[in-house]
């Protein structure tokens, strides 16, 4: 007489197993800004600290793509390396074979907030100091076909990323800046929008940010921008004329609420005077 309430309730349970696996998928497909990291519970010392420093430089404020079907892709490199990411276990994220920081990357779900799209995961990262390692909860933020900053995390946005197999024109060049320029006005946006912080390394520019101002840096000091050019001579042509856009520039530096947007609103008027508006 027991068996059938016995079955009812295996199937019951495989019904709520694999409805929790699709809700978990559908949660995690599409595109993620990495918002921020924090331990789970508050540490101090010096070893964390310069941890933390490091895990930051490779993971925040980078965008990427869970594709429907289980492609992952850092927005940084679009066209080159592609992941893999899986749902495991009703509760895990993990991603593998997709570049630093996301050779073998596993989190657990700590919480979804579907009304501000944010995802949280707790993650253990080690210290280096033998076994010892820190729990940490990353914040995703999910940027979905209604927000203003999607078009950020698609081909057509960063084809500028592409690396040319031939020579470039001057005018080819000064529109790639122009892209580039624009792309990185609207991200800085993105930052000031979920962010109370910015970190200007993500940028491959060869752009040094000041207070209240920029200026240029060397190739030396900026070699993400090189790699985006078919070799160091173009790279070259395209900083004197990013350098020659800083020095004829006439409007007045924009004053924002804060440096990112000021920044944001300098990049795009650089964006106009390369495309000839």
């Amino acid at each position: 007489m027991l068996r059938l309430p016995c079955l009812l309730l295996l199937l019951l349970l495989e019904s709520c197993v694999q409805q929790k696996s699709e809700n978990l998928n559908a949660v995690v497909e599409g595109n993620w800004f990495l918002l921020d990291m924090k331990p789970e519970t508050p540490l101090y010392d010096s070893s964390y600290t310069k941890m933390e420093d490091s895990i930051s430089r490779i993971y925040t404020h980078k965008m990427i793509r869970l594709e429907k079907g289980g492609a992952f892709t850092d927005v940084d490199s679009l066209f080159n390396r592609k992941g893999k990411w899986l749902v495991v276990d009703n509760n895990y994220l993990a991603i593998a074979k997709a570049g630093k920081g996301f050779e073998l990357f596993k989190g657990s779900f700590k919480g979804y907030d579907p009304s501000d799209q944010l995802l949280e995961l707790r993650h253990k990262i080690n210290r280096g100091v033998g076994n010892d390692s820190v729990p940490v909860i990353w914040q995703f933020k999910k940027i979905d076909s209604e927000n203003r900053w999607f078009h950020l995390f698609s081909d057509s946005s960063n084809s500028w990323r592409k690396r040319p197999l031939t020579p470039e024109s001057e005018a080819t060049l000064q529109q790639k800046l122009s892209m580039m320029l624009a792309y990185y006005a609207d991200y800085f946006e993105l930052v000031s929008e979920e962010s109370d912080f910015f970190m200007t390394w993500r940028i491959p520019l060869p752009i040094k940010f000041y207070a209240h101002g920029v200026g240029l840096k060397s190739l030396e000091k900026a070699p993400g921008f090189e790699e985006l050019f078919f070799d160091k001579a173009d790279a070259e042509k395209a900083l004197i004329l990013l350098k020659n856009a800083l020095r004829l520039q006439t409007q007045p530096y924009p004053k924002r609420d804060n440096y990112t947007l000021e920044y944001a609103a300098y990049l795009k008027i650089l964006a106009h005077q390369l495309k000839g508006d």
